[in-house]
């Protein structure tokens, strides 16, 4: 029987994406509660929050140790982020720059909704699953929160574009990976920043 605060958490989440839409307001009131609220530590706050958000999505029934490991992903994400965003706030005398540990949970989930996507009814594989080898996909969030996904058929491709001096389009050196793949395999990003990716990859490890 779930508690009071479990309840009020899965309507919130619920919320934050509605109709396919993404709700901001909702979101900014999870953020408030993990950040602010007296109730347990903050990562017991982050857990109940991942539940909740795992429950709206219909999730709630997946096997625990899948979900263990997109959470711990998830808070590692978040504290690279959080003090990236820390270090502009100061660097820029206390300008605010938006943060949300929520948005960060919901790319995750998303992405392992794709990433554990099991094939189709006839055999055919489905989602990730279903780019050609060696295609490389990754996601990134930038400095002003904004979530990317990326797309390359080859790691040579993501190499030409990094040593392409007149290429400025690819993310910055310490945005936070939030997930990566090569042909639906997982990939390690070593410190969970593209350039973790990039040493993970064999493309710079200077």
């Amino acid at each position: 029987m779930p508690t009071r605060k479990q309840r009020e958490l899965r309507e919130k989440a619920a919320q934050v994406r509605t109709n396919g839409e993404y709700n901001e307001d909702a979101a900014a009131w999870l953020d408030r509660w993990m950040t602010e609220s007296n109730e347990g530590t903050r990562n017991d706050r982050e857990c109940m929050a991942f539940d909740a958000m795992l429950d709206a999505y219909g999730l709630g029934g997946i096997p625990s140790g899948q979900w263990n490991s997109l959470f711990d992903h998830a808070t590692r994400i978040n504290t690279i982020f959080e003090k990236a965003t820390t270090w502009m706030n100061e660097a820029m005398m206390g300008e605010v720059t938006n943060y949300s540990p929520t948005a960060t949970f919901d790319e995750v989930i998303l992405t392992g909704i794709e990433l554990l996507k099991p094939d189709g009814a006839d055999g055919d594989p489905t989602g990730i699953h279903a780019e050609p080898d060696g295609t490389l996909l990754f996601g990134t969030i930038n400095i002003e929160g904004e979530h990317r996904k990326w797309k390359f058929d080859t790691i040579k491709e993501l190499a030409d574009r990094w040593y392409d001096e007149n290429d400025a389009t690819l993310p910055d050196g310490d945005d936070p990976v939030t997930y990566a793949s090569i042909g639906g395999s997982p990939v390690n990003t070593m410190d969970g920043t593209f350039f973790g990716l990039l040493k993970g990859l064999g493309i710079d490890n200077g």
